[in-house]
C-alpha cells in the first residue's frame, strides 16, 4: 500500500496535497457486495489505496463518482509493482475503468485515488531506469553469474538466469602435485580465467600449502576479473595485458619474459591454443597445465525456448565461447534466432556467435562493467529509433 504507488513515483501523502491516506480493501466474499463506506471516501481528502480491487474496478470508480467525488479526479492503476514487468496507468477516475480494460490491467494491481497521482512523471524513478522492461538472459555458470544477474537487476532489466556452462576441476592430481613440488622450476605463473584461480588456490589449501611456495615467482593475469580473483587471495598480478584476451596476454609475455624464464600455465582444458602456438614459435619455455573443463549444456530447454520465440527482442550475454556453444545447444531448431541480440565480451565469444548467425555486439572491453554498458547503450540506440 506504501512501496508500491512509491515505486511509481507516487508518494501516498505530500504537503500540498494530502496528509492522510485510507487503506482499503477492494475484494469481498463471493456473492457479497463490497462493504466500503464510499460515502466517508468520497467526503475524505485523503489518497484513498484499494487492494485486491481489480476484480471491483467498476464497482469502485462508480461507487465514489456517486457519492459525489469529483469526476475529475487523478487515479492511478500500479501492476505487478516493483517487479521487472511493472506497468502503470493514470488517469482520472472517470476514465479509469474503461483505460484499465482497453489496455488489459489485471491483478495483482493496486488501486490509487487522489491528486498525489499528478506526481508520478515527476517522481518515478523506477521506470526511468536504462533497461527497465527489457528481458536479458544470462548464460554465466551459477557460481559466477550473480554480480552480473545483481547489476542488469539494479538498472531495471527482467534477468533470466540460464548457465549454459558449468566448470568442472580436472581429475588431474597426480599431474598438478607434480608440477606443485616442482613449482620453483617455474619463474612465471599464468592464470586465463578466474575459474583457474579459484581451483588453485583450493588445491593449495587443500594440501596444506600457502602463498609462501610462490615466492619469487611472477604471476600474470589474463584480464582485470582475474586479477581482481588474484587480490581476493592476496596477490598483486605482475601482468595484466591492457586488452583482456589470450593472444594480448601471449604478446605482453613474450615482450617481458626471457630465454632463461620457465612459465606454468593453469587453464580450461577448452582455452584458446594461441599462447602455446606463440610460445612455440619465440622459443619460450613453457608448461600447459589443464585444470578444469567447461562443460556445455547438452539437454533442450523448451521454457527458454518458448521465451524467445514470444518475446519481440531479448538479449543475450556471452561471457565466453563456450557459453554461445553451451546456449545454443540448449534450444529447439525452431527457436526463431533473429529475435535474439547477443551481448559478448571479446572477440572470440562474438566468432562464436558469428558461426550460429546471432546477430552481436562486443563490449568494448572484456569485463563484467563493459558488457553491461554495451547492453545500455544498444537500448538507449533502439529507445532513440
Amino acid at each position: 500500500a506504501l512501496s508500491v504507488p512509491a515505486f511509481a513515483g507516487i508518494p501516498v501523502t505530500h504537503r500540498d496535497f494530502v496528509s492522510s491516506v485510507h487503506i482499503i480493501t477492494g475484494h469481498q466474499k463471493e456473492n457479497e457486495p463490497l462493504k466500503i463506506d464510499f460515502d466517508f471516501l468520497a467526503k475524505t481528502t485523503g489518497t484513498l489505496v484499494f487492494l485486491m480491487g481489480m476484480a471491483s474496478l467498476k464497482q469502485i470508480t462508480d461507487g465514489l463518482i456517486s457519492k459525489g467525488l469529483d469526476k475529475k479526479t487523478p487515479a492511478a492503476i500500479i501492476e505487478n509493482g516493483s517487479r521487472p514487468n511493472q506497468r502503470k496507468l493514470v488517469a482520472d477516475i472517470e476514465s479509469l475503468y474503461d483505460k484499465a480494460v482497453a489496455n488489459h490491467f489485471k491483478s495483482p494491481s493496486i488501486i490509487i485515488v487522489g491528486q498525489v497521482c499528478k506526481l508520478s512523471d515527476q517522481y518515478d524513478w523506477f521506470s526511468k531506469r536504462p533497461l527497465f522492461h527489457e528481458k536479458i538472459i544470462v548464460t554465466r555458470p551459477k557460481d559466477s553469474g550473480g554480480t552480473l544477474s545483481k547489476k542488469l537487476r539494479e538498472l531495471g532489466a527482467e534477468v533470466i538466469d540460464y548457465p549454459c556452462i558449468e566448470i568442472k576441476e580436472m581429475e588431474a592430481r597426480e599431474q598438478l602435485n607434480s608440477k606443485i613440488s616442482n613449482i620453483k622450476t617455474y619463474t612465471w605463473l599464468v592464470f586465463t580465467s578466474k575459474n583457474g584461480v579459484q581451483i588453485f588456490f583450493d588445491y593449495l589449501r587443500n594440501q596444506k600449502k600457502d602463498l609462501r611456495i610462490l615466492s619469487d615467482m611472477k604471476i600474470a593475469a589474463i584480464g582485470s576479473q582475474t586479477a581482481k580473483s588474484l587480490l581476493d587471495y592476496g596477490i598483486i598480478a605482475d601482468y595484466v595485458p591492457e586488452i583482456f584476451d589470450v593472444e594480448h596476454l601471449a604478446q605482453g609475455l613474450c615482450e617481458i619474459v626471457s630465454s632463461e624464464d620457465n612459465i606454468l600455465i593453469l587453464r580450461s582444458a577448452k582455452g584458446n591454443e594461441a599462447m602455446n602456438e606463440l610460445f612455440n614459435i619465440k622459443g619460450i619455455h613453457f608448461c600447459d597445465l589443464a585444470i578444469y573443463d567447461t562443460i556445455c549444456a547438452s539437454e533442450r530447454n523448451e521454457m527458454i525456448a518458448e521465451l524467445i520465440n514470444k518475446s519481440e527482442e531479448i538479449y543475450v550475454t556471452f561471457t565466453s565461447a563456450s557459453t554461445v556453444t553451451g546456449f545454443m545447444n540448449s534450444i529447439d531448431n525452431n527457436v526463431e534466432i533473429n529475435r535474439i541480440t547477443g551481448i559478448c565480451i571479446g572477440s572470440q565469444t562474438a566468432k562464436e556467435a558469428e558461426k550460429y548467425n546471432i546477430k552481436h555486439h562486443i563490449a568494448a572491453e572484456a569485463t563484467i562493467d563493459s558488457l553491461i554498458q554495451k547492453i545500455a547503450e544498444v537500448q538507449n540506440e533502439r529507445n532513440k529509433a
